[in-house]
């Protein structure tokens, strides 16, 4: 199970509380690849043990830029054009011009 606990999997935490996890899913496979049906447009998701965590610097950590949101919750990123493409460009974009 190496990998699959959230301390071996962590990079940090977040401002938000929110786990800042490694670029990889279980198995060591690409996260956004792999799991990218799952994630939100913040590039986060749930764990299976229910950790809420990022697996990318997304374009909803920063207040009033991007797709922050205080009172509903992020669209999908598979449903979203360009997020599951190019997960960093479209992080990049959607912070840059708020």
């Amino acid at each position: 199970m190496s990998g699959a606990e959230v301390l071996g999997t962590s990079a940090g935490i977040s401002l938000t509380g929110g786990y800042i996890y490694n670029a990889l899913a279980a198995g060591n496979a690409d996260a956004v690849i792999s799991e990218g049906g799952t994630l939100d447009v913040c590039l986060s998701h749930p764990s299976p043990s229910s950790e809420f965590h990022y697996h990318f610097w997304g374009p909803c950590l920063k207040k009033n830029y991007g797709y922050w949101n205080d009172k509903t919750a992020a669209p999908l990123c598979r449903l979203t054009d360009g997020c599951k493409e190019d997960p960093a460009a479209f992080s990049r974009s959607a912070t840059e011009n708020g």
